[in-house]
């Protein structure tokens, strides 16, 4: 039997992906993606209801926290491990509540080098509309186990229960 060679044509591979040159500047700079963020929760805050844009964080800068309404009081729970109550502020400023504070970087001298580092350290700061019918002068802050619980109490005719309406068929 002849040998007869055979040329196998494989098709080229497909070029690499490019990334447009005016979407290489964004993604080198994460702050530029925080700031956007910020604008977003900004659009969605001013759009209505309670609390809507801390739905929507992620990570961010601030602390993540949990929003609950109980039948007297708001209460907001943030979770600030490693830090203590002096490390922290809580300001009411009109319908505004304002949550900061800042975490040290505790790295020690020494020998070691580090693999891999995931912890934030840094100041931060989160801003939340406060609802209708709390009552500012009470509002109060408690710090335990790593966790930050502000209660906005609610004023007593914004604990009123809702009245039901009888609708009636006119003829």
């Amino acid at each position: 039997m002849a040998k007869t060679s055979v040329d196998v044509k494989k098709p080229a591979p497909p070029p690499p992906a490019q990334i447009p040159p005016e979407w290489e500047s964004m993604l080198a700079e994460p702050e530029m993606w925080m700031s956007f963020r910020a604008e977003f929760d900004r659009l969605f805050e001013r759009l209505g209801g309670v609390f809507p844009a801390s739905r929507l964080r992620l990570h961010g800068r601030g602390p993540m926290v949990d929003i609950k309404e109980t039948k007297d009081a708001w209460l907001v729970k943030a979770e600030l491990p490693g830090l203590g109550e002096s490390d922290v502020a809580v300001e009411v400023c009109g319908n505004q509540l304002a949550l900061s504070g800042e975490k040290h970087d505790e790295h020690e001298e020494g020998d070691a080098t580090f693999c891999m580092s995931e912890r934030r350290y840094g100041s931060f700061m989160r801003r939340f509309t406060i609802p209708e019918g709390v009552d500012h002068e009470a509002i109060s802050a408690a710090f335990r186990k790593g966790v930050l619980t502000i209660t906005l109490p609610k004023r007593e005719d914004a604990k009123a229960e809702p009245r039901r309406v009888t609708v009636k068929t006119e003829a």
